[in-house]
This record gives C-alpha cells, structure tokens and sequence, in this order.
C-alpha cells in the first residue's frame, strides 16, 4: 500500500511545528507571583484582625507572610498565611495586638524562589487605624413629678404693706357722730338742769345756757374724737396690713382677712 505524498507531507509537518513548541512548554518559572489586596484602614480595638489576599502564579505559591507592628514600634511581627479557598490566603492579627494603630505589609514567593512579591513595603507598610467607638449618649430620664395637694391645709395668700396706716373714713365719721350726740345730750339735760336750779325765764338766760351746754358738748365731742383718733393711728407708728387670706378646700371656700 503507498502512501499518499500529501499525508505524508502534513505528518512532517506537524512533528515539525510539536518539536518547535517543546522548549517552551519546559521553560522555568521566572516571574514572581501577584498579590490581590484590598487595604484594611479601620479596625475595633481588642478584636482580631483578619487579613485576606489573592495569590496567584504559575508555580505553587510558597508560605506567604504578613509582618504587622504597632506604629512606633521598630521591629516588625511575623505570621504566615493559610490557603482558605482557591487562590485565597488568610492570616489573622490576635485581638492582644490590636492596642492601637497598626502597620503591616504582605510578602510572597513562589516555589521556584521567584519574589518576593509585596503589598506594601517595610518602609512603607499600609496602616490600619484602630477606632474606639464613642460611648452612647447618656439619656436623661425627667420624672414628671405631680405636686401633692394637702386639703387639710389651706392655701394661703398674705400681703403686707409697711405704709403708715391712715385713718378710715368710718372713724372721723364715728367722731363726729358721737360729738352730736355728745352735744344735744349736753344741750338737752344742760337746759333742764339750769332751768331746774336757776329757774331762767328770759331769753338772755336762756342762751347763756344754751351756750355753756353747746360748749360742753363741743368739749365731749373733741374729746371723744380724740380718744377715737389716738386708738385707731398711734403717733409716730406704721401699721402692717394683711391681706386678706384664700384658702380653697375640697368643698367650701373660705375668706378671712380685714376688708
């Protein structure tokens, strides 16, 4: 059986084209590997602190680390990374190192030596703020407090002047009133006792007495107006008012006071 020329042709060259491709299918791995990080710049102080990373190349990656410090510190800590799922490494922080702000850096290679890869840098690592959280607001409960009403005890209302006390009208009126009657008194058993004892029959006696009556009288009127005033305003002296006092009970109302 002969071989067609053409098919043996093609077979040429494809050996040809598979001896081309095999050095590069057997090349090294010379590139390091890559790092996929999304920055952490807040964290809860005393709590851990995760830190996530993608890590892909050619060749099996090999033991990536984190090196974290808190910030002022010299020295840097060191923790290796796990494989969590797929390309995903983790390493978590312990809750006694995060006192305060944080720096840290990731580092790989792969298992060909290539790297090392960084996501930041020891000179210029990625800082993490840790935040203490504010304290919540203190609310302040008011109490509404209803006042107690004591009916057994009156409310009362007092007012009190220090103005001198002036005379009410009712005493000058007293006074006058009991000079008249303190006169037609006088004039009445004046002119009967002087007709009595004297037996005046003319005119000119008549109001002789008359008159000494009337100034009897007149001098028991100024008398008891006298006594009246002095009573009611002593001299040189003020006199407190009082107001007058309301006191409201369950079912009466009562008012006392000077009106």
């Amino acid at each position: 059986m002969t071989i067609p020329a053409r098919v043996v042709a093609f077979a040429a060259a494809s050996a040809l084209c598979t001896l081309a491709r095999l050095p590069s299918a057997f090349a090294a791995d010379t590139d390091p590997p890559t790092i996929v990080h999304t920055a952490v710049i807040e964290a809860a102080p005393g709590a851990p602190l995760k830190i996530l990373a993608d890590i892909t190349d050619e060749s099996e990656i090999f033991e990536p680390k984190v090196h974290y410090r808190l910030v002022g510190s010299r020295d840097y800590l060191t923790m290796s990374m796990m494989r969590s799922a797929g390309a995903t490494f983790s390493a978590t922080i312990p809750d006694t190192a995060v006192t305060g702000d944080l720096e840290y850096f990731i580092e790989a290679y792969d298992a060909q030596g290539n790297g090392p890869s960084r996501f930041g840098s020891e000179k210029a690592p990625q800082r993490v703020r840790v935040v203490t959280a504010p304290p919540p607001p203190k609310v302040t409960v008011v109490e509404a407090v209803t006042p107690k009403t004591d009916w057994a005890t009156p409310a009362t209302a007092t007012q009190e002047s220090q103005q001198p006390f002036r005379p009410p009208l009712y005493a000058a009126g007293i006074a006058v009133g009991a000079g008249a009657v303190a006169g037609a008194i006088g004039s009445y058993f004046g002119t009967r006792v002087l007709d009595a004892r004297v037996n005046l029959d003319d005119s000119r006696s008549a109001a002789t007495g008359a008159t000494t009556c009337f100034a009897i009288a007149g001098v028991a009127g100024a008398v008891a107006a006298g006594l009246l005033i002095w009573h009611f305003v002593p001299r040189g002296e003020g006199k407190t008012e009082t107001a007058p006092e309301f006191a409201i009970g369950p079912q009466s109302i009562a008012v006392r006071g000077t009106f």
